[in-house]
């Protein structure tokens, strides 16, 4: 199982922390780890390129993903954190996805398979 938790702090930082990995035994387990491990990839580069300065990766390693911003890498979490999210729609036995950070309400999205 896959957790995907994201917070903000006081201070206003945002975190975004991935632990486990989706069981590969299981029908769905690789393409999970996959398109989780995408999209931490695409935010990490992202906040990297765009939002070096006030970037802290705290772990980075197989398994479990923490990564932290300020204000300036928002958009970003929150794009980040809906495809986690999407994924554990439909991935309900790969993937847990927990809000802690943000008010709005998540609706769920149109299927845009591609």
């Amino acid at each position: 199982m896959i957790n995907v938790t994201i917070t903000k702090s006081d201070e206003g930082r945002i975190r975004l922390e991935i632990l486990g990995h989706a069981s590969c035994d299981e029908e769905g387990g690789e393409i999970v780890c996959a398109g989780v491990s995408s999209v931490f990839y695409a935010l990490s580069g992202y906040l990297y390129n765009f939002c070096k300065e006030d970037l802290k990766v705290n772990v980075f390693r197989s398994g479990h993903a923490d990564i932290e911003c300020g204000h300036g890498g928002e958009e970003a979490m929150k794009m980040a954190f809906l495809g986690l999210w999407q994924l554990s729609l439909s991935y309900p036995q790969h993937v847990h996805a927990a809000n802690n950070a943000f008010s709005w309400r998540m609706r769920e999205c149109v299927d845009v398979a591609v």
